[in-house]
């Protein structure tokens, strides 16, 4: 608003100079009287032109000063937030990798939407979870994933964290403190595997007197699973 005032007062100096020049001109006279005061027009009308197109500049300059700002896709102004980096677990050190009996597939549902694929059940397979502290001692679980392009053509990737989750039987939810790799755009040719590597920071879930018996392991919409879970004991200690 301030910037489209000056503007205005420079178009009208700018405007107002250049008739004083036209008035000397037409009526031949040097001088002009106003509100009983005479005027020189020459001076005077290079004085309000030059006044003129220094506000303009001032306008101009308003402008390319002016910080610049995103916005989002609904019309409103906003500044970027960068997303929270993920960083490995400083010092980790694993104390107990799970057996393979005791990781329990329970749930492996596919997108009815896609199309049919053979040996589906080695798309998405849990291959290793293991239980471990960082240098703070938190409780970090590792649970690497490999994914498997069962299907005959190559396939896009698009994997980030957005499609795992760790939580426990009574509903506490697990942080995830780290994931590799994020993919995207990449081709996974046809029998092609791809190993996925998360760390969950958690607690309750290791020692002794524990609330909760079991975690799950949750993996959603990755298509063509749509729903998939893994299930395994949390790690109670001897009194």
């Amino acid at each position: 608003m301030i910037q489209i005032t000056v503007l205005i007062l420079g178009a009208i100096f700018a405007v107002a100079g250049i008739a004083l020049f036209a008035k000397r001109g037409i009526s031949g006279k040097n001088s002009i009287k106003v509100g009983g005061m005479e005027f020189q027009l020459a001076g005077s009308s290079l004085v309000v032109f030059v006044v003129g197109c220094g506000l303009i500049l001032v306008a101009a300059r308003m402008q390319s000063t002016a910080p610049a700002q995103e916005t989002s896709g609904t019309g409103n102004t906003r500044t970027q937030t960068p997303a929270p980096e993920l960083t490995p677990p400083t010092g980790f050190v694993a104390r107990f990798k799970y057996r393979p009996d005791m990781i329990e597939r329970t749930e492996y549902e596919r997108d009815p939407g896609q199309p049919a694929v053979e040996k589906i059940d080695d798309f998405l397979r849990v291959t290793a979870v293991t239980f471990g502290r960082d240098s703070g001692g938190r409780q970090i679980f590792q649970i690497t994933v490999t994914l498997k392009n069962t299907s005959t053509l190559p396939v896009q990737l698009d994997l980030t964290e957005r499609f795992f989750g760790l939580v426990d039987n009574r509903g506490k939810e697990a942080r995830l403190a780290y994931f590799c790799c994020s993919a995207r755009g990449d081709l996974l040719s046809p029998g092609q595997e791809r190993e996925i590597q998360l760390f969950f920071e958690g607690s309750g879930w290791e020692g002794k007197s524990l609330s909760a018996n079991y975690l799950l392991f949750r993996v959603q919409g990755l298509l063509p699973i749509m729903s998939a879970t893994w299930k395994f004991p949390t790690l109670a200690t001897r009194a």
